[in-house]
């Protein structure tokens, strides 16, 4: 299976942060209150998309480390690329990201406007 986009650049979400452990790692997504873990190979996956490394160099590297088919091993990478950006924890590094900032800036905004009109009876008729 040929990687679908072999030009591609990856980000890491502003949101996740993430630490490696034995068993592989832990992201957490501040921004969606979520934690999700991943297996050693997962998570080298994931330190390697971070870094900016092409996703076909490393199904390469993940066929000669572990004996695998590049075939098999370009599945794996694409398959958790698919995974990771559906769950907004990875994004195409073209794509403009807004910062978390402003989120939670325009989150603060909200809940004050919000809190105002509770107050002054916007929903009493």
């Amino acid at each position: 299976m040929e990687l679908a986009a072999q030009d591609a650049k990856f980000k890491h979400s502003q949101s996740v942060r993430g630490t490696e452990n034995q068993d592989g790692g832990v992201l957490l997504d501040i921004q969606q209150g979520q934690c999700f873990s991943m297996n050693p190979i997962a998570a080298l996956i994931w330190k390697q998309l971070g870094q900016g490394c092409d996703p076909i160099k490393i199904a390469q590297g993940l066929a000669r480390t572990f004996d695998i088919s590049l075939d098999q091993a370009s599945t794996d990478v694409q398959e958790l690329i698919q995974r990771l950006t559906q769950l907004n924890l990875l994004r195409d590094a073209k794509t403009v990201e807004p910062s978390l900032t402003r989120i939670h800036w325009l989150k603060a905004l909200f809940r004050k406007l919000w809190r105002h009109r509770e107050r002054n009876g916007a929903d009493r008729n």
